[in-house]
Formats: structure tokens, C-alpha cells, sequence
């Protein structure tokens, strides 16, 4: 089994037992990209989670929000800002 086919593997595992993907397990931290999802809305804690996401070594992070109103497309760009972590970081404000 190739790399990404053994990736992909390991992610499909995890997402059917509802369980976050292991990213300490992985020996390439960098080669990770880690995401979180919300397709109903912004949540408050946005900035928390990616600095969660961050903190795992995961070489980059993806957070996409739902956005219903200019004011929640701000909240985005301001935790895209803030995040003073290092590594990538990609925030999509869906909407």
C-alpha cells in the first residue's frame, strides 16, 4: 500500500469510530493537513479550535465555516489574524 492510500486508510478508520485523527501517531507531522468543518455556522470558539489544531504539530491546518453575514465573514478574517502559531493555516468562510 502506497503512502496516501495507507493515509487515507488510517483517516476513514477514524472517522467511522468518531474519533479525531491521531496526528502524534503519524511520523511526518508536516505532511498533515488537518481539518475541521462546520456547515452550519461560525462557531465561538473558532480561534480555540485552531489553535488546537495547530498545537498538534499538524503541518497545516484547514478550518471551513458556514457564513450567513458579512459581520461572520469578519469573525473569520480576525481568527485568520490572530492565530499566531506557526506553520500553514487555511480559513474558508463558505457562504
Amino acid at each position: 500500500m502506497d503512502d496516501a492510500a495507507g493515509d487515507a486508510a488510517l483517516d476513514e478508520r477514524h472517522r467511522r469510530a468518531g474519533e479525531p485523527f491521531p496526528v502524534e501517531r503519524v511520523p511526518d507531522r508536516e505532511r498533515v493537513v488537518l481539518s475541521s468543518h462546520d456547515f452550519a455556522a461560525v462557531p465561538d470558539d473558532l480561534l480555540d479550535r485552531a489553535r488546537a489544531m495547530r498545537a498538534t504539530g499538524a503541518g497545516i491546518v484547514k478550518l471551513a465555516v458556514m457564513t450567513r453575514r458579512l459581520g461572520d465573514t469578519v469573525r473569520v478574517l480576525d481568527a485568520a489574524t490572530d492565530l499566531q502559531a506557526p506553520g500553514e493555516s487555511i480559513f474558508i468562510a463558505m457562504g
